[in-house]
């Protein structure tokens, strides 16, 4: 069903105001605010180095960060040569 909407955006002109320095996204944080890593290679390093150097000023705030243990789900295998 389609409703007309068109979905082909530049998304970089459309999120331009959202872009910010570490220290100033840092300072958006308050008590009470979860705030979410991305995890992988969507793990923005830099940001999580900023928050770890003004830990004193972050406080109250749930911090979700999802850890993944093993290199990839494992499953039953016929052979050997199907285990790749």
């Amino acid at each position: 069903m389609q409703s007309g909407r068109t979905f082909d955006f530049d998304w970089q002109e459309r999120y331009r105001d959202s872009i910010r320095t570490a220290p100033v996204a840092l300072e958006l944080i308050k008590p009470g605010n979860s705030i979410f890593i991305g995890t992988g290679c969507a793990q923005p390093q830099h940001l999580v180095h900023a928050m770890m150097e003004r830990a004193h000023d972050i406080y109250d705030a749930h911090i979700i960060h999802l850890l993944t243990m093993a290199w990839r789900p494992t499953r039953p295998s016929s052979s050997a040569s199907d285990s790749r």
